[in-house]
């Protein structure tokens, strides 16, 4: 998804059926340069749009969000609680835009969802949604 303008500092994130790559621009467009690759998941704030999250998976096998404040230039990472966790999709809350949820899965089955409530600094345990029969 391309940021909302292919001005300079523009965003977009490319998926080919793996790992996404987070592209960005300086130049309206000409030329991209990659800046991040990660899972399947990225998020640009839409006030602060300097401001990027982007879904991962650490060594150790837990999903974890990696955020840029200065688009894409620095990135940190903040590892998820759970073990055996993937995120599938990334969103911010339009009320409360330090408020990021993040939705995946646990153990690669049951379904889930984490929140953020300091803009991705330190996520909640998983909202386990058990997807299949118990």
């Amino acid at each position: 998804r391309a940021h909302p303008a292919h001005r300079p500092g523009s965003l977009v994130a490319l998926n080919g059926g793996g790992p996404s790559t987070l592209l960005r621009t300086i130049d309206s467009g000409l030329t991209w340069a990659p800046v991040y690759t990660t899972g399947y998941a990225v998020a640009v704030h839409p006030v602060q749009t300097t401001t990027v999250y982007a879904a991962d998976v650490s060594a150790n096998n837990r999903a974890l969000v990696a955020r840029s404040t200065d688009n894409g230039n620095n990135w940190t990472t903040v590892e998820l609680p759970d073990a055996n966790s993937a995120i599938y999709s990334l969103a911010l809350n339009p009320l409360s835009l330090n408020m990021v949820y993040a939705a995946g899965a646990i153990n690669y089955g049951d379904g889930a969802v984490w929140r953020s409530i300091d803009g991705g600094g330190t996520w909640s345990a998983g909202l386990n949604l058990a997807l299949g029969p118990s």
